[in-house]
């Protein structure tokens, strides 16, 4: 039965991986613009300035980032079978902040193709109109504070425990796949950004969040690919602790 577990374990990973490239390519067509700087804090400041994102790219990213976030959330099973060894409690802990923070950044998501059409569409209307328009989208942006808030606070406590987990207890992973929590990834991130030339960042910038996921999730997936059927969980087991 445990080779069962370890075929999960690495057919989650790569899900994981599949989901995280689909979030990616979505986060870049919605986001990334020339005429502005990459981000969704920039949309609201850039209202005076051309939004040139295509409706096509808003509808595809839209759709990407929406659709693929079932598919992640499978993929946190490999996570669940990856830690589980360490603790039970503090697996499900962890797995149930991963889902809740997920959930919330793709509500988020979900809302940038509204913004961006009327971001778009205030820059086909006469100047004495605009105004209206953008103190419309200047309060909508009130609405996002929240969810930025309580998405990154999701990342800081998802990397807090993953950090205690692995360093803490028996786990698949070795003892320095702590460094690669998402608070780190991010970190590190932002440093490759800023030494990379202006065009290419524009680039990259959007895909920061669901990136970070792409480089855990690969090196997760390397990482305890060939680790011994015997170590891995029984995840029969696992379904008759919960019935």
């Amino acid at each position: 039965m445990n080779l069962e577990s370890r075929n999960i374990l690495r057919l989650t990973g790569i899900v994981g991986i599949v989901a995280s490239v689909l979030l990616c390519i979505g986060a870049d067509l919605m986001f990334y613009s020339p005429n502005i700087e990459p981000g969704f804090s920039n949309l609201v400041n850039s209202l005076t300035s051309p939004f040139s994102v295509p409706h096509w790219r808003l509808v595809l990213g839209h759709y990407l980032v929406v659709l693929s976030f079932p598919i992640a959330i499978y993929s946190v099973l490999h996570i669940y079978l990856a830690l589980k060894p360490s603790g039970q409690l503090g697996t499900l802990l962890l797995i149930a902040v991963e889902i809740a923070t997920g959930t919330i950044g793709t509500v988020y998501n979900g809302t940038i193709p509204f913004f961006g059409t009327a971001v778009r569409v205030k820059n086909t209307l006469p100047e004495s109109m605009q105004s209206y328009l953008i103190q419309m989208l200047s309060e909508f942006q009130d609405l996002q504070i929240g969810l930025q808030f309580v998405f990154l606070s999701g990342l800081a406590l998802w990397s807090i425990i993953f950090v205690v987990l692995v360093l803490g207890g028996e786990t698949l992973y070795p003892r320095w796949m702590a460094l690669f929590n998402p608070i780190l990834i991010g970190i590190s991130l932002v440093l490759v950004l800023s030494l990379l030339p202006q065009t290419i960042a524009e680039y990259l910038a959007p895909v920061f969040f669901f990136g970070s996921n792409l480089i855990f999730y690969t090196i997760s997936t390397v990482t305890v690919w060939n680790k011994e059927e015997k170590a891995i969980p029984n995840l029969a087991k696992t379904k008759r602790s919960f019935v």
